[in-house]
């Protein structure tokens, strides 16, 4: 099992948006959507990044969190550019948490802006906590 050494808790009420990035998500150039490919999102971040040379997130995780999230408890947010997916991430729900397990982007700040679009809708059905590792 992965065991990130630190994990982080993200404030939903009062979580701090930069006003660049908020501008950004204000704009209609990027579709965000909720579990319309979730598949593809674990496998891009399952991919090797420059700066790791290995990846936590195997087979093994792959198929399991694809089980879970047909079960509905996994749930992923994807953005798309001109119908190309660009960023995503994905992470586990129980009751008003969400635990954040991995995000990419291909683009500049896609894969925050995923994020973004997620606190909003945690706020939005009243969760109160967000983990992040």
């Amino acid at each position: 099992f992965y065991k990130p050494e630190k994990r982080f808790i993200i404030p939903i009420d009062s979580f701090h948006i930069p006003k660049k990035l908020f501008s950004e998500f204000k704009k209609t150039k990027y579709q965000f959507t909720i579990n319309s490919d979730f598949l593809s999102v674990i496998e891009n971040c399952a991919k090797i990044r420059k700066k790791d040379s290995e990846t936590w997130i195997n087979q093994i995780i792959i198929d399991t969190y694809t089980e879970i999230c047909n079960e509905g408890f996994v749930k992923s947010i994807e953005c798309f550019y001109k119908k190309k997916l660009v960023g995503g991430l994905y992470g586990v729900h129980i009751g008003g948490c969400f635990f954040g397990e991995s995000m990419f982007s291909f683009l500049s700040d896609t894969s925050k802006l995923c994020l973004l679009f997620l606190i909003s809708i945690l706020k939005y059905h009243n969760f109160y906590l967000q983990d992040m590792d």
